[in-house]
């Protein structure tokens, strides 16, 4: 089944390659992300400043053969950023490898290759130890607050496009009705950030149904902790690290750097206050 949880493994030098090469991985695919998004938009500036519509037309096919092309790599790139860090817990948690479901652990030259070690320390202390007598409420705790950060991440994604949404709705509303001659330049310009603005829908929608998806993830194992229930199954704690690794690590809706860099000190704060009160009820459950 595995070996036995063990958090002190977190900050060996072969963890910290683990952590460091999963979050270059994932910031090199926001990056190709970032570039599709780029793609979809030079189409529709060639519209308005190029009359030769052959050139349009080329560049159309050549920008959503590119699109494929860097859609189909960026989930390949996510899905090895993803089985990094799936490597990480296991190693920590004491788990087995889902062969089924993951397929091939990474190999140790894709490690290498993305590892960073000028960012080992930011790595440090990924969980913090719940130092609980349970191997199994320790492992529980853990994929808790990995769930729970993810939640609050997911939160401020969704809001912050919101605003945004709401934000140009206004502005066009605004322009509308003001004099007929600001109209040709705002339906252009509505024209040109539609693939922006579809996009926008799209991730505020998705981020949404992640929310909602791991607060029912959430509810379910905080039903378990506080009831104690089915905490003996090593399987229970496989299949909840098996919807983290399917349903949000493996997602292609992911949380820019910038709002993890800007949320971090308050998140790590905020995980800390819930364990310590998780703790709290566990041991008054168990006295």
């Amino acid at each position: 089944m595995g070996s036995k949880f063990n958090i002190n493994k977190q900050n060996t030098e072969y963890s910290l390659k683990l952590l460091t090469a999963q979050g270059h991985l994932y910031s090199r695919t926001k990056f190709i992300g970032y570039t599709g998004l780029i793609l979809d938009v030079i189409p529709i500036l060639l519209k308005f400043w190029v009359k030769n519509q052959n050139i349009i037309d080329n560049t159309v096919i050549i920008v959503t053969v590119l699109s494929i092309i860097l859609a189909q790599y960026e989930k390949h790139k996510i899905k090895q950023a993803a089985k990094i860090q799936e490597l990480f817990d296991i190693k920590i948690f004491g788990l087995p490898w889902n062969e089924i479901l993951a397929g091939e652990k990474p190999n140790i030259e894709l490690i290498n290759k993305n590892s960073q070690k000028n960012k080992h320390m930011h790595y440090k202390d990924w969980y913090n130890n719940p130092k609980m007598d349970s191997e199994n409420l320790n492992i529980l705790i853990c994929q808790r607050s990995n769930v729970s950060w993810n939640i609050e991440l997911h939160k401020i994604c969704r809001y912050s496009l919101g605003s945004l949404l709401f934000l140009l709705f206004v502005v066009c509303l605004f322009f509308i009705f003001l004099e007929n001659r600001y109209l040709p330049a705002l339906n252009k310009a509505v024209i040109v950030l539609l693939p922006l603005i579809v996009k926008c829908i799209n991730l505020y929608i998705g981020f949404g149904t992640l929310q909602k998806n791991e607060k029912s993830l959430l509810s379910k194992i905080d039903k378990s902790i506080q009831t104690l229930d089915n905490i003996d199954s090593k399987w229970t704690l496989r299949n909840i690290q098996d919807y983290i690794f399917n349903n949000i690590r493996c997602s292609s809706i992911l949380v820019p750097d910038w709002i993890h860099s800007l949320t971090k000190n308050k998140q790590e704060k905020a995980n800390n206050e819930a364990m310590e009160g998780i703790k709290d009820i566990l041991k008054e459950h168990l006295s």
